[in-house]
């Protein structure tokens, strides 16, 4: 084991060796026995900060607030479901109209070689009709 890896491993884990992962516990300990002052170095200074880290504690929450919290949650969540299930009821039936409106609109548009009334559409200018004999002018004017 390296002097990096084992300072690795009691930066993550802390100076007592008990909580290092067990596959690299006997190499750190053969490092420690094998080079005691760098070792001890490392250790005295991981132990300074778990010996601060012990000092806090932090209390939880009481059970009248926890029960307040989760009732709560439990009043949001219901009213959360009903708008959920409303819009996507409401996004559907958006939907459905759209497609809907747009099969119709299709199936209403001429389909091409169709004839109506034995005879072609013709094209307008403003709305009036153009003969197929009518010459069109690059100005839009009929001839």
């Amino acid at each position: 084991m390296t002097p990096e890896r084992f300072a690795v491993l009691a930066g993550a884990y802390g100076a007592d060796p008990d909580r290092w992962p067990e596959a690299e516990r006997e190499q750190a300990l053969a490092f420690q026995r094998a080079r005691p002052d760098q070792a001890q170095a490392v250790l005295e200074r991981e132990a300074a900060l778990d010996a601060a880290l012990a000092c806090w504690t932090v209390s939880g929450p009481g059970a009248d607030l926890s029960g307040r919290v989760m009732a709560g949650l439990s009043r949001g969540r219901s009213l959360r479901l009903r708008w959920r299930v409303f819009l996507s009821g409401l996004g559907a039936a958006v939907t459905l109209a759209g497609g809907v409106a747009a099969g119709i609109s299709v199936l209403a548009l001429p389909q091409a070689g169709d004839q109506v009334s034995g005879a072609l559409y013709s094209l307008t200018v403003l709305g009036e009709p153009i003969d197929d004999a009518d010459e069109v002018a690059p100005d839009g004017q009929t001839r």
